[in-house]
């Protein structure tokens, strides 16, 4: 996982030093083109080619599809436009959203333990913001970390127990830091510092939450595993 956070983070570095001279679109297509084949060859090669999904999964994989299309372009117009470890720290609270989400839209279980801590890491958000403050080669390495990042994250929660291996996630931070300020002189400020804090210590404590309460429901349910 932490090679996985590191992948990414090159990937992010790559793709905002070509900023100024490519648009966006024009780094999504080069980068995605290049990522695509690397992601072919190594499905060739595992013979994953041979799968054929059922057509609900078709449906479930084109809104997939759709989300990370969005998600791509929506964090890349943001990591033009603001530092590295901004950007990154912003996006830690992926975790705490979908865990927000879960309880509205499936009916999850979420205490209000977690309710807070999810509170707390968008607040350590708005610190990050502030609002009202504030080539090629390099895009076919940008796609190859990509597949670095997707490669290491999946390996590692395939091989790996799910509560151990993702707080690893926020690793991504630290190497956003560290090459943010090596490539681009960016450091983050103390204010900046103290909400990726928040961020962090609210997510990983979200994950300690959800692992209590599953052992809780598996001691009630004798059938269940933790």
């Amino acid at each position: 996982m932490s090679a996985s956070m590191l992948g990414f983070v090159v990937n992010d570095t790559l793709t905002k030093s070509v900023s100024d001279e490519l648009s966006l679109f024009q780094v999504v297509l080069v980068r995605g083109l290049f990522a695509t084949a690397l992601i072919l060859l190594i499905a060739w090669r595992a013979g994953a080619l041979r799968y054929r999904p059922t057509p609900k999964e078709r449906v479930w994989m084109s809104w997939r599809v759709l989300g990370e299309v969005l998600g791509t372009c929506f964090f890349l117009t943001a990591l033009f436009n603001m530092p590295i470890a901004n950007a990154v720290a912003i996006l830690q609270c992926v975790g705490l959203v979908v865990t927000l989400a879960a309880a509205l839209l499936l009916g999850d279980q979420v205490g209000w333990r977690r309710y807070l801590a999810i509170l707390i890491g968008l607040c350590g958000v708005l610190l990050i913001v502030r609002p009202g403050t504030e080539v090629l080669l390099k895009l076919i390495a940008a796609a190859a970390f990509v597949l670095v990042g997707y490669n290491a994250g999946v390996q590692a929660m395939r091989v790996g127990e799910v509560g151990f291996v993702s707080p690893f996630r926020y690793l991504n931070l630290l190497w956003a830091m560290v090459l943010g300020y090596l490539v681009f002189g960016d450091l983050p400020g103390p204010i900046t510092m103290l909400g990726a804090a928040l961020i962090v210590a609210t997510g990983v404590y979200t994950l300690h939450r959800e692992r209590v309460t599953g052992q809780a429901a598996a001691k009630r349910e004798p059938g269940l595993r933790p």
